[in-house]
């Protein structure tokens, strides 16, 4: 479990505390703040708001995976893993693209599965400085671009990369990630490339479908992608302590996406 909402979590070696919002608000996923005294400041910092989170090294891996108990990175990591050694045979072939890469938590652990290379992307810069900061040795290449409209350095460096599969790890749904940009980097995969991704639960349910949620829901129908796996789990912690629920899908490419 979590600290309860509204005390301190004071981390080991960390020049920075922590304290989260009481307990009686109630905030969606992309309204939630922290509050940091570092340096000798206070401030509130959404979880969302990933440039600030980065700036201080530690903070969003304290805030996040240790703090929130985050267990997404993991849970599809492992889960393309184990799928292509079902169907492929040993993962060490592959060549991931991890798009919303961030400070590279899931390059890491893509790395600790054996694959062949590992390109990160990620719209904002402070998340490259901090790849490089915090995991210095896990990327091949780390391409900062909007890939609604990537420019041709970021394409080349894409195209010669040449990846297999790709992963995303809760980076969808609350329009961090545009449906363009999306599709843009699945459609760099060839057919038979792999996906793995996660989205929270209820972007997927009928009544809740907009934006990515009607759009994975569609690429499943149609075939674009041949799913191979779909599990719920708890993704994290909320600042209030609740479980969070997101489902992680795998499959494969058997076509491009078309966006209407």
């Amino acid at each position: 479990m979590p600290a309860p909402s509204g005390i301190d979590w004071p981390v080991p070696a960390a020049p920075f505390e922590i304290s989260l919002p009481p307990p009686a608000d109630e905030l969606d996923q992309n309204e939630e703040w922290v509050n940091v005294i570092h340096k000798g400041g206070s401030r509130q910092i959404r979880l969302h708001d990933y440039e600030q989170l980065y700036s201080i090294p530690g903070l969003y891996d304290a805030v996040v995976y240790d703090l929130l108990q985050c267990k997404s990175p993991q849970r599809v990591v492992r889960a393309l893993a184990d799928v292509h050694r079902d169907h492929s045979g040993d993962p060490s072939r592959l060549r991931v693209l991890d798009l919303g890469a961030g400070n590279g938590i899931v390059g890491e652990l893509l790395r600790r599965q054996g694959v062949a290379g590992v390109l990160g992307t990620d719209i904002l810069p402070g998340a490259a400085a901090a790849a490089r900061r915090d995991r210095p040795e896990v990327y091949d290449d780390y391409v900062v671009a909007d890939l609604t409209a990537p420019g041709q350095d970021a394409a080349r460096r894409f195209l010669a990369f040449a990846p297999d599969a790709l992963v995303t790890v809760a980076a969808l749904g609350y329009g961090d990630i545009p449906p363009e940009a999306f599709a843009y980097a699945f459609n760099l995969l060839p057919d038979g490339g792999w996906l793995a991704l996660c989205i929270k639960d209820r972007f997927l349910e009928e009544d809740e479908r907009t934006g990515f949620g009607d759009l994975i829901g569609q690429m499943i129908a149609d075939g674009t992608v041949d799913l191979a796996l779909q599990q719920r789990y708890v993704h994290r912690r909320s600042t209030a302590g609740e479980k969070l629920f997101y489902v992680a899908l795998v499959g494969q490419k058997r076509r491009s996406v078309q966006l209407h």
